[in-house]
C-alpha cells in the first residue's frame, strides 16, 4: 500500500509542476544585458522582436490548452511605432503585429502584464518572441510575462519614456525609448555576427 501512495504522490506533484511551470515561466524571465535579451527571446529568429507601439485591439479569448484545460487568452494587436528586429534590419518594418499571452480577467497568472500596461491606446515597448500555443494562435507572437511588456509615458520634455521594472529586468530603469531600441538593435547585430 505504501509504494502505491508514493507512486501517487509523484504522480500529483509531476501534474502540478506539469501545469504551474508554464504558467510562471514569464515571471523568471530576467536578464542583466541587451545581449542577454537578445538570445533569451530569441530576437536572431524571424518575425521575433522588440515593438515599440501602440495596443489597438485587446481581445480575452477563452481557450482549450492541453496543459492546462479551460484558460483565458489575452491577444493584443499592436500598432507599431518602431522596431528592433531580423526584418527591421532589412528595412522591413510591420505596421501592425498581434501576440497573445496567458490569462485575462476572469483567470489570471502572476506573470501577466499589469492591464494599465495593455490597455487599449497604451504605448509599450514589447519583446516578442515564439508562441508556445502557435496551433491554437497561428501567426501570433508570445508575451512570455512580467519582463515582456514596458509601458512608455512621456517626459516633461516631451520625450517617450519606457518606464524600468528594477534590477533583472529587460528594462531596469526609466529610459528613453530610442536607447532602449538604439541599445537592443546593436545586441542583436553583435549576436547575429557572433552566433548564439
Amino acid at each position: 500500500m505504501r509504494n502505491w501512495r508514493g507512486m501517487w504522490g509523484a504522480l500529483s506533484v509531476a501534474l502540478a509542476l506539469s501545469i504551474a511551470v508554464p504558467a510562471l515561466a514569464g515571471s523568471f524571465m530576467r536578464v542583466n544585458s541587451p545581449a542577454e535579451a537578445v538570445r533569451l527571446w530569441n530576437l536572431d529568429r524571424e518575425g521575433n522582436g522588440i515593438i515599440h507601439g501602440k495596443v489597438v485591439e485587446r481581445e480575452i479569448v477563452p481557450t482549450y490548452l492541453l496543459d492546462s484545460g479551460d484558460v483565458e487568452m489575452t491577444r493584443l494587436t499592436i500598432e507599431v511605432i518602431d522596431e528592433v528586429s531580423v526584418g527591421a534590419t532589412r528595412g522591413e518594418k510591420r505596421k501592425t503585429v498581434t501576440a497573445v499571452f496567458r490569462g485575462g480577467e476572469t483567470y489570471w497568472t502572476s506573470a501577466q502584464p499589469s492591464n494599465d500596461e495593455i490597455e487599449v491606446g497604451v504605448e509599450a515597448v514589447f519583446f516578442l518572441t515564439d508562441n508556445p500555443y502557435a496551433d491554437v494562435f497561428p501567426g501570433d507572437l508570445w508575451i512570455a510575462g512580467l519582463n515582456s511588456v514596458f509601458k512608455v509615458t512621456r517626459s516633461a520634455s516631451g520625450r517617450r519614456v519606457v518606464l524600468g521594472k528594477g534590477a533583472g529586468m529587460a528594462v531596469s530603469s526609466n529610459v528613453h525609448v530610442e536607447t532602449v531600441l538604439a541599445d537592443h538593435a546593436s545586441a542583436l547585430e553583435l549576436v547575429l555576427r557572433e552566433g548564439r
